[in-house]
Protein backbone atom coordinates (compact mmCIF):
# COMPACT_ATOMS: atom_id res chain seq x y z
CA UNK A 1 0.00 0.00 0.00
CA UNK A 2 1.30 3.41 -1.14
CA UNK A 3 2.80 5.68 1.81
CA UNK A 4 0.22 8.24 1.44
CA UNK A 5 -2.81 5.46 1.46
CA UNK A 6 -1.58 4.27 4.66
CA UNK A 7 -1.28 7.54 6.48
CA UNK A 8 -4.69 8.23 5.39
CA UNK A 9 -6.01 5.26 6.67
CA UNK A 10 -4.67 5.44 10.05
CA UNK A 11 -5.37 8.85 10.54
CA UNK A 12 -9.11 7.81 9.79
CA UNK A 13 -8.86 5.85 13.01
CA UNK A 14 -7.10 8.55 15.35
CA UNK A 15 -9.50 9.51 18.23
CA UNK A 16 -9.49 11.72 20.89
CA UNK A 17 -11.61 11.53 24.52
CA UNK A 18 -12.53 13.09 27.89
CA UNK A 19 -9.29 10.75 29.16
CA UNK A 20 -6.90 12.27 26.24
CA UNK A 21 -7.91 15.95 27.04
CA UNK A 22 -7.89 14.93 31.51
CA UNK A 23 -4.27 13.55 30.41
CA UNK A 24 -2.87 16.46 28.37
CA UNK A 25 -4.28 18.94 31.28
CA UNK A 26 -2.14 16.29 33.95
CA UNK A 27 1.23 16.18 31.65
CA UNK A 28 1.13 20.21 31.23
CA UNK A 29 0.95 20.72 34.79
CA UNK A 30 3.03 18.00 35.61
CA UNK A 31 5.68 20.08 33.56
CA UNK A 32 5.16 23.43 35.23
CA UNK A 33 5.55 21.63 38.48
CA UNK A 34 8.89 20.32 37.38
CA UNK A 35 10.23 23.51 35.97
CA UNK A 36 8.89 25.23 39.25
CA UNK A 37 11.27 22.48 41.25
CA UNK A 38 14.49 23.29 38.65
CA UNK A 39 13.91 27.04 38.43
CA UNK A 40 14.39 26.72 42.96
CA UNK A 41 16.99 29.07 43.98
CA UNK A 42 17.06 27.81 47.82
CA UNK A 43 16.48 25.05 49.93
CA UNK A 44 16.69 21.88 48.29
CA UNK A 45 17.89 22.41 45.34
CA UNK A 46 19.63 19.74 44.26
CA UNK A 47 17.11 17.66 45.27
CA UNK A 48 15.03 19.26 43.69
CA UNK A 49 15.99 19.80 40.45
CA UNK A 50 16.57 15.64 40.76
CA UNK A 51 12.71 15.68 41.28
CA UNK A 52 12.02 17.88 38.50
CA UNK A 53 14.15 15.51 35.95
CA UNK A 54 12.25 12.48 37.45
CA UNK A 55 8.99 14.15 36.76
CA UNK A 56 9.68 16.01 32.96
CA UNK A 57 10.65 12.32 32.00
CA UNK A 58 7.71 10.91 33.54
CA UNK A 59 5.61 13.18 31.76
CA UNK A 60 7.09 12.56 28.28
CA UNK A 61 6.74 8.89 28.81
CA UNK A 62 2.91 9.82 29.66
CA UNK A 63 2.77 11.64 26.42
CA UNK A 64 4.42 9.38 24.23
CA UNK A 65 1.75 6.74 25.48
CA UNK A 66 -0.94 8.84 24.55
CA UNK A 67 -0.09 9.32 21.22
CA UNK A 68 -0.37 5.86 21.02
CA UNK A 69 -4.01 5.98 23.03
CA UNK A 70 -4.80 8.87 20.84
CA UNK A 71 -2.95 7.89 17.43
CA UNK A 72 -1.50 11.21 16.88
CA UNK A 73 2.27 9.13 16.94
CA UNK A 74 0.86 9.21 13.05
CA UNK A 75 1.92 12.98 13.41
CA UNK A 76 5.16 12.01 15.08
CA UNK A 77 6.74 8.85 13.99
CA UNK A 78 10.12 9.75 15.11
CA UNK A 79 8.74 8.97 18.66
CA UNK A 80 7.44 5.84 18.49
CA UNK A 81 9.12 3.90 21.17
CA UNK A 82 11.75 6.40 22.29
CA UNK A 83 9.85 5.87 26.35
CA UNK A 84 10.43 2.98 26.47
CA UNK A 85 14.06 3.00 28.30
CA UNK A 86 13.06 5.85 30.51
CA UNK A 87 12.18 2.93 32.89
CA UNK A 88 15.35 2.13 33.66
CA UNK A 89 16.44 5.84 34.57
CA UNK A 90 12.84 6.12 37.30
CA UNK A 91 14.50 4.03 39.79
CA UNK A 92 18.51 5.79 40.03
CA UNK A 93 16.81 9.04 40.01
CA UNK A 94 14.39 8.18 42.78
CA UNK A 95 17.13 7.05 44.55
CA UNK A 96 19.49 10.37 43.93
CA UNK A 97 16.44 11.83 44.92
CA UNK A 98 16.62 10.24 48.39
CA UNK A 99 20.26 9.92 49.25
CA UNK A 100 20.05 14.00 48.19
CA UNK A 101 17.53 15.11 51.17
CA UNK A 102 19.55 12.99 53.13
CA UNK A 103 22.89 13.48 52.99
CA UNK A 104 24.32 17.22 52.21
CA UNK A 105 27.35 15.27 51.16
CA UNK A 106 25.75 13.48 48.25
CA UNK A 107 26.90 14.69 44.91
CA UNK A 108 26.34 13.29 41.16
CA UNK A 109 29.57 11.66 40.79
CA UNK A 110 30.87 9.66 37.78
CA UNK A 111 30.35 6.29 39.80
CA UNK A 112 26.67 7.60 39.35
CA UNK A 113 26.80 7.25 35.81
CA UNK A 114 26.90 3.02 36.59
CA UNK A 115 23.28 3.25 37.52
CA UNK A 116 22.71 4.65 34.21
CA UNK A 117 24.08 1.24 32.25
CA UNK A 118 21.07 -0.64 31.78
CA UNK A 119 19.20 2.71 30.26
CA UNK A 120 22.10 3.03 27.64
CA UNK A 121 22.56 -0.34 26.82
CA UNK A 122 18.58 -0.33 26.23
CA UNK A 123 18.91 2.60 23.73
CA UNK A 124 21.89 1.21 21.71
CA UNK A 125 19.19 -2.13 21.61
CA UNK A 126 16.83 0.10 20.63
CA UNK A 127 19.13 2.28 17.52
CA UNK A 128 18.46 -0.02 14.61
CA UNK A 129 14.62 0.86 15.00
CA UNK A 130 14.84 4.30 15.74
CA UNK A 131 16.87 4.55 12.09
CA UNK A 132 14.22 3.42 10.15
CA UNK A 133 12.21 5.13 8.01
CA UNK A 134 8.68 6.94 9.54
CA UNK A 135 6.07 3.87 7.52
CA UNK A 136 8.23 0.84 8.35
CA UNK A 137 8.01 2.61 12.45
CA UNK A 138 4.56 2.87 11.57
CA UNK A 139 3.40 -0.36 10.60
CA UNK A 140 5.47 -2.08 13.60
CA UNK A 141 3.24 -0.19 15.45
CA UNK A 142 0.24 -0.89 14.11
CA UNK A 143 0.72 -4.22 13.76
CA UNK A 144 2.15 -4.96 17.12
CA UNK A 145 5.42 -6.61 15.66
CA UNK A 146 7.63 -7.29 18.48
CA UNK A 147 9.29 -9.84 19.15
CA UNK A 148 7.88 -11.86 22.02
CA UNK A 149 10.95 -13.19 23.48
CA UNK A 150 12.79 -9.81 23.51
CA UNK A 151 9.90 -7.87 24.92
CA UNK A 152 9.47 -10.86 27.63
CA UNK A 153 12.39 -10.41 28.49
CA UNK A 154 12.56 -6.90 28.16
CA UNK A 155 9.15 -6.58 30.75
CA UNK A 156 11.02 -9.40 33.23
CA UNK A 157 14.46 -7.25 33.66
CA UNK A 158 12.56 -3.87 33.38
CA UNK A 159 10.56 -4.95 36.69
CA UNK A 160 13.28 -6.75 38.39
CA UNK A 161 15.45 -3.30 37.95
CA UNK A 162 12.63 -0.98 39.39
CA UNK A 163 12.13 -3.30 42.37
CA UNK A 164 16.00 -3.50 42.55
CA UNK A 165 16.15 -0.02 43.20
CA UNK A 166 12.78 0.17 45.58
CA UNK A 167 14.85 -1.66 47.89
CA UNK A 168 17.80 0.03 47.78
CA UNK A 169 15.56 3.15 48.64
CA UNK A 170 13.36 1.25 51.40
CA UNK A 171 16.65 0.42 53.27
CA UNK A 172 18.12 3.79 53.12
CA UNK A 173 14.93 5.21 54.14
CA UNK A 174 14.46 2.67 56.86
CA UNK A 175 18.35 3.73 57.91
CA UNK A 176 17.67 7.22 57.92
CA UNK A 177 14.17 6.64 59.91
CA UNK A 178 15.96 5.18 62.69
CA UNK A 179 18.60 7.97 62.69
CA UNK A 180 15.97 10.57 62.96
CA UNK A 181 14.30 8.66 66.19
CA UNK A 182 17.56 9.54 68.49
CA UNK A 183 17.51 13.54 66.90
CA UNK A 184 13.75 14.38 66.58
CA UNK A 185 10.14 14.10 68.27
CA UNK A 186 8.12 14.43 65.61
CA UNK A 187 9.04 13.13 61.87
CA UNK A 188 5.63 13.90 60.00
CA UNK A 189 7.66 16.59 58.01
CA UNK A 190 10.72 15.38 58.09
CA UNK A 191 10.59 11.29 57.16
CA UNK A 192 10.66 9.63 53.31
CA UNK A 193 8.52 7.27 53.67
CA UNK A 194 6.58 8.92 50.93
CA UNK A 195 9.21 7.99 48.79
CA UNK A 196 9.10 4.88 49.06
CA UNK A 197 5.25 4.75 49.02
CA UNK A 198 5.73 6.50 45.63
CA UNK A 199 8.15 3.92 44.35
CA UNK A 200 5.77 0.59 45.42
CA UNK A 201 2.52 2.29 43.71
CA UNK A 202 4.94 3.56 40.52
CA UNK A 203 5.54 -0.13 40.27
CA UNK A 204 1.78 -1.30 40.17
CA UNK A 205 1.63 1.11 37.34
CA UNK A 206 4.19 0.14 35.23
CA UNK A 207 3.03 -3.75 35.70
CA UNK A 208 -0.10 -2.56 34.80
CA UNK A 209 0.76 -0.70 32.07
CA UNK A 210 2.96 -4.01 30.74
CA UNK A 211 0.39 -6.60 31.36
CA UNK A 212 -1.83 -4.26 29.20
CA UNK A 213 0.66 -4.93 26.59
CA UNK A 214 1.13 -8.54 27.15
CA UNK A 215 -2.48 -8.87 26.77
CA UNK A 216 -2.64 -6.58 23.94
CA UNK A 217 -5.36 -4.20 25.33
CA UNK A 218 -5.40 -0.48 25.68
CA UNK A 219 -8.62 -0.35 27.98
CA UNK A 220 -6.87 0.54 30.87
CA UNK A 221 -4.69 3.15 29.44
CA UNK A 222 -7.05 5.97 30.45
CA UNK A 223 -7.50 5.01 33.80
CA UNK A 224 -3.79 4.02 34.20
CA UNK A 225 -2.72 7.32 33.22
CA UNK A 226 -4.82 9.24 35.10
CA UNK A 227 -3.55 7.46 38.26
CA UNK A 228 -0.03 8.01 37.19
CA UNK A 229 -0.87 12.18 36.59
CA UNK A 230 -2.74 12.25 40.26
CA UNK A 231 0.73 10.37 41.57
CA UNK A 232 2.75 12.68 40.09
CA UNK A 233 0.80 15.37 42.09
CA UNK A 234 1.19 13.57 45.17
CA UNK A 235 4.96 13.50 44.15
CA UNK A 236 4.81 17.02 44.32
CA UNK A 237 3.03 18.19 47.18
CA UNK A 238 5.00 15.97 49.56
CA UNK A 239 8.12 17.31 47.85
CA UNK A 240 7.15 20.75 48.32
CA UNK A 241 6.53 20.12 52.14
CA UNK A 242 9.35 18.05 52.93
CA UNK A 243 11.54 19.70 55.15
CA UNK A 244 15.18 20.32 54.53
CA UNK A 245 17.26 18.37 56.64
CA UNK A 246 20.36 16.38 56.53
CA UNK A 247 21.87 14.52 58.54
CA UNK A 248 25.00 13.89 57.43
CA UNK A 249 27.00 14.48 60.47
CA UNK A 250 24.67 13.48 62.90
CA UNK A 251 23.76 9.76 61.15
CA UNK A 252 27.59 9.32 61.84
CA UNK A 253 27.28 10.51 65.26
CA UNK A 254 24.31 7.68 65.72
CA UNK A 255 26.81 5.37 64.63
CA UNK A 256 29.11 5.66 66.56
CA UNK A 257 26.55 5.75 70.30
CA UNK A 258 27.24 2.58 71.04
CA UNK A 259 30.98 2.84 70.80
CA UNK A 260 31.34 6.36 72.45
CA UNK A 261 29.32 5.60 75.10
CA UNK A 262 32.18 2.79 76.62
CA UNK A 263 34.77 5.45 77.13
CA UNK A 264 32.34 8.06 77.89
CA UNK A 265 33.16 11.01 80.57
CA UNK A 266 29.59 10.91 82.11
CA UNK A 267 29.88 9.72 85.91
CA UNK A 268 26.85 8.17 87.91
CA UNK A 269 27.22 11.36 89.55
CA UNK A 270 26.63 13.39 86.86
CA UNK A 271 23.90 11.27 85.53
CA UNK A 272 22.26 11.68 88.78
CA UNK A 273 22.25 15.80 88.38
CA UNK A 274 21.15 15.32 84.75
CA UNK A 275 17.94 13.11 85.34
CA UNK A 276 16.85 15.65 87.81
CA UNK A 277 17.14 18.05 85.62
CA UNK A 278 15.57 16.20 83.10
CA UNK A 279 12.75 15.20 85.41
CA UNK A 280 12.43 18.89 85.72
CA UNK A 281 11.95 20.05 82.06
CA UNK A 282 9.22 16.94 81.38
CA UNK A 283 7.27 17.09 84.58
CA UNK A 284 7.20 20.94 85.46
CA UNK A 285 7.90 22.89 82.36
CA UNK A 286 6.58 19.90 80.26
CA UNK A 287 9.10 20.32 77.13
CA UNK A 288 7.32 17.65 75.07
CA UNK A 289 4.25 19.81 74.70
CA UNK A 290 6.94 21.57 72.23
CA UNK A 291 5.71 19.74 69.36
CA UNK A 292 8.90 20.88 67.39
CA UNK A 293 12.00 19.97 70.44
CA UNK A 294 14.56 18.21 69.56
CA UNK A 295 17.40 16.42 71.21
CA UNK A 296 19.52 19.57 70.86
CA UNK A 297 17.31 21.65 71.92
CA UNK A 298 16.43 19.57 74.87
CA UNK A 299 20.39 19.23 75.79
CA UNK A 300 20.77 22.88 75.91
CA UNK A 301 17.97 23.56 78.28
CA UNK A 302 19.55 21.17 80.34
CA UNK A 303 22.95 22.59 79.38
CA UNK A 304 24.84 19.22 78.63
CA UNK A 305 25.61 17.58 75.16
CA UNK A 306 23.42 15.68 73.11
CA UNK A 307 25.86 13.09 73.65
CA UNK A 308 25.52 12.64 77.00
CA UNK A 309 21.67 13.62 76.87
CA UNK A 310 21.08 10.51 74.61
CA UNK A 311 23.50 8.12 76.34
CA UNK A 312 21.03 8.99 79.65
CA UNK A 313 18.17 8.37 77.52
CA UNK A 314 19.42 4.90 75.76
CA UNK A 315 21.03 3.56 79.35
CA UNK A 316 18.61 4.76 82.04
CA UNK A 317 15.20 5.08 80.33
CA UNK A 318 16.07 2.44 77.67
CA UNK A 319 14.61 4.64 75.16
CA UNK A 320 15.78 6.88 72.15
CA UNK A 321 14.20 10.35 71.98
CA UNK A 322 11.67 10.03 69.79
CA UNK A 323 9.95 7.35 71.89
CA UNK A 324 11.13 9.48 74.92
CA UNK A 325 9.23 12.19 74.19
CA UNK A 326 6.07 10.67 72.66
CA UNK A 327 6.03 8.32 75.48
CA UNK A 328 4.97 11.68 77.55
CA UNK A 329 2.78 12.99 75.25
CA UNK A 330 0.47 9.99 74.90
CA UNK A 331 0.60 10.28 79.00
CA UNK A 332 -0.80 13.45 78.58
CA UNK A 333 -3.13 12.38 76.28
CA UNK A 334 -4.40 9.32 78.52
CA UNK A 335 -5.03 11.98 81.06
CA UNK A 336 -7.03 14.67 78.65
CA UNK A 337 -8.86 11.88 76.89
CA UNK A 338 -10.81 10.52 80.46
CA UNK A 339 -10.94 14.38 82.27
CA UNK A 340 -14.58 14.39 83.12
CA UNK A 341 -14.67 18.19 81.82
CA UNK A 342 -13.21 17.16 78.45
CA UNK A 343 -15.53 14.48 77.38
CA UNK A 344 -16.94 16.71 74.81
CA UNK A 345 -13.00 17.65 73.52
CA UNK A 346 -12.17 15.63 69.47
CA UNK A 347 -9.51 13.44 69.81
CA UNK A 348 -7.76 15.73 67.14
CA UNK A 349 -7.66 18.10 69.44
CA UNK A 350 -6.14 16.20 72.33
CA UNK A 351 -4.14 14.94 69.93
CA UNK A 352 -2.64 18.71 69.19
CA UNK A 353 -1.99 20.01 72.57
CA UNK A 354 -0.65 17.07 73.16
CA UNK A 355 2.50 17.92 71.43
CA UNK A 356 1.80 15.74 68.19
CA UNK A 357 1.27 17.79 65.00
CA UNK A 358 -0.98 14.63 63.19
CA UNK A 359 -3.84 12.83 63.68
CA UNK A 360 -2.05 9.86 62.05
CA UNK A 361 1.04 10.38 64.36
CA UNK A 362 -0.93 10.81 67.38
CA UNK A 363 -3.39 7.18 66.52
CA UNK A 364 0.30 5.37 65.82
CA UNK A 365 1.96 5.97 68.69
CA UNK A 366 -0.72 5.68 71.00
CA UNK A 367 -1.80 2.54 69.74
CA UNK A 368 2.23 1.21 69.75
CA UNK A 369 1.63 1.96 73.18
CA UNK A 370 -1.54 0.99 74.35
CA UNK A 371 -3.03 -1.77 72.06
CA UNK A 372 -5.93 0.23 71.39
CA UNK A 373 -6.85 3.10 69.70
CA UNK A 374 -7.42 6.45 71.60
CA UNK A 375 -11.09 6.48 70.80
CA UNK A 376 -11.67 2.87 72.59
CA UNK A 377 -9.17 4.25 75.53
CA UNK A 378 -11.48 6.95 76.06
CA UNK A 379 -14.61 4.47 76.02
CA UNK A 380 -13.00 1.95 77.62
CA UNK A 381 -11.70 3.99 80.76
CA UNK A 382 -14.14 6.79 81.37
CA UNK A 383 -17.11 4.60 82.03
CA UNK A 384 -14.61 3.67 85.26
CA UNK A 385 -14.01 6.89 86.23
Amino acid sequence: MPKTQLLLKFHSLTKIDLFTIAIVLGVYQSIILAVAFALTKHGKIKANRILATFMLLLSYGLFVILLYDSRYYLDFPVLIMTETPLIFLFGPLLLFYTESLISKEFELAKRNLLHLIPFFLFVILLMPFYFQDAETKIQACELNDNDPPLYHGYVIFATGHILFYISLIFFRVKKYSRNLKGLFSNLDKINLWWVVRFSLILVIYFLAILLSYLLETNTFYGPLMIAMIGLLVYAGLKALTQMDIHTTEESKYNKKQKAKYETSALTAEMAKGYLSKLDEQIHSNKVYLNPNITLPELASLIAMSTHHLSQILNEYHKMNFFEFINHYRVENAKTQLIKPGKKHIKISEIAYISGFTTLSSFNAAFRKSEKMTPSHYRRTFSRLK
